[in-house]
């Protein structure tokens, strides 16, 4: 229960990512798409270092934010991998100062069995 809305944080911060890459996406890709349309117009006056600069600073853009999602898919994945054995542990430290530190073998292997 506590591991949801730090999940739900993520999953919000992911979508708003990749809506704003996408939208950077769009950008770049028109921006290309006019280029190509032009290509004559661009060599004739030498525009390439220009547009050149301004399709770079558009991906660099694109891929900030892209870093940005694919970190935060990666502690999604961390948390969801994690989440059984840090239950596990803290049902185990809570049963060891309830009970006095009475943990036997049996009993362990006997809860890890059910968790899993």
């Amino acid at each position: 229960l506590i591991l949801v809305p730090i999940n739900r944080w993520m999953a919000i911060k992911i979508g708003q990512l990749s809506t704003q890459m996408m939208s950077q996406k769009d950008g770049r890709v028109k921006i290309v798409s006019e280029i190509l349309a032009g290509i004559r117009i661009v060599k004739f006056y030498a525009w390439e270092r220009h547009f050149k600069s301004k399709v770079e600073s558009l991906r660099a853009k694109e891929l900030k934010s892209l870093k940005g999602r694919k970190y935060l898919d990666a502690l999604c994945v961390y948390f969801w991998a994690t989440t059984p054995v840090l239950m596990s542990i803290l049902t185990f430290v809570t049963y060891a100062l309830i009970h006095g530190g009475q943990l036997t073998a049996a009993r362990v292997f006997t809860s890890v069995a059910l968790f899993n």
